[in-house]
């Protein structure tokens, strides 16, 4: 048996590893100088409102919303086709007396955290509402942020939980 002939598979293995080592390298190397996407991630979750008689002009829709990202966004605004307006509204405690206001304007969801709309708190009321707020129902909702965009949902009604 020729000596080259013996050598050249050992050879041409040896390169072919070389070959796949070099390029799973240079894959190593691309994907830990990309930057990771930044900007906010908003999830809204829990979206739920009580039941209500269908006498009840108004009904209030809670909500987590968390942004995952790393910038911060602003809620713009909110809107519903079953509500003449959804508004954003808090309630205070003062003196025992509750009282609801329409809040500012914009709710800023800062980088990394949860804000709860809540009874008792931050809400959004459905103002002249169109449809029914009985158990099981579920209303559609649109929420417009800065930099996220409109996000669609739909709130369940059901009791507290």
């Amino acid at each position: 048996m020729n000596i080259v002939a013996a050598l050249r598979p050992k050879v041409r293995s040896k390169s072919l590893a070389s070959l796949a080592l070099a390029v799973c390298l240079a894959g190593l190397t691309l994907a830990a100088c990309q930057r990771s996407p930044s900007g906010p991630e908003i999830v809204i979750s829990e979206a739920w409102g009580q039941p209500l008689p269908a006498s009840a002009a108004n009904g209030a829709i809670y909500m987590q919303i968390r942004n995952r990202g790393d910038q911060p966004d602003t809620l713009l605004s909110a809107s519903s086709p079953v509500c003449s307006a959804l508004e954003l509204h808090e309630t205070e405690q003062e003196n025992d007396i509750a009282s609801m206001h329409l809040a500012h304007t914009g709710l800023p969801i800062p980088a990394g955290q949860v804000v709860e709309l809540k009874p008792a708190g931050l809400h959004l009321m459905c103002v002249d509402k169109q449809a029914d707020f009985r158990q099981g129902a579920a209303i559609p909702l649109s929420l417009e942020f800065e930099k996220s965009g409109a996000i669609a949902l739909e709130a369940s009604i059901r009791l507290p939980p």
